[in-house]
């Protein structure tokens, strides 16, 4: 294998596998051990007893805007086209709801699809370019 390619592939796993790592995460969690009645007994573990429906319904959905922020923002570092990273957080979040359909706590949910892309859009429309400038400001 030549130097340049050793490096071509190298270049690529480096900024790939991230991406793929951390879509592996969110799809295993694609199980009745993330259902809403889990999340809502860590919940009163952190903060005791009769904490809300409300606030675990809050935490669950908060969950897929940084989750999915985080997909999108990995996927924008590693191809730095939006509709690349977009498109992958798509895949990945009808992928995650399809498996959620078929478990036996959990239900899979478009509108939920809606938000990882939400959350995706966020990091690669805002916050990225926000930090982006930012980092240009101190160079300067």
């Amino acid at each position: 294998m030549s130097e340049r390619l050793l490096y071509r592939a190298m270049r690529l796993l480096k900024l790939w596998l991230p991406v793929i790592l951390w879509a592996a995460v969110i799809l295993s969690s694609s199980n009745d051990a993330f259902s809403s009645d889990h999340s809502g007994e860590w919940l009163e573990i952190l903060f005791g007893p009769g904490v809300p429906d409300f606030a675990n319904y809050l935490f669950r959905k908060a969950t897929h805007l940084v989750v999915y922020g985080i997909l999108g923002a990995l996927a924008w570092r590693a191809d730095r086209r939006r509709f690349v990273a977009l498109a992958l957080c798509l895949l990945v979040a009808s992928a995650d709801e399809w498996r959620q359909s078929e478990t036996a706590a959990r239900s899979g949910s478009a509108w939920d699809v809606l938000l990882d892309l939400i959350g995706a859009s966020i990091a690669v429309f805002i916050v990225i370019p926000w930090i982006r400038a930012r980092l240009a400001a101190r160079r300067t």
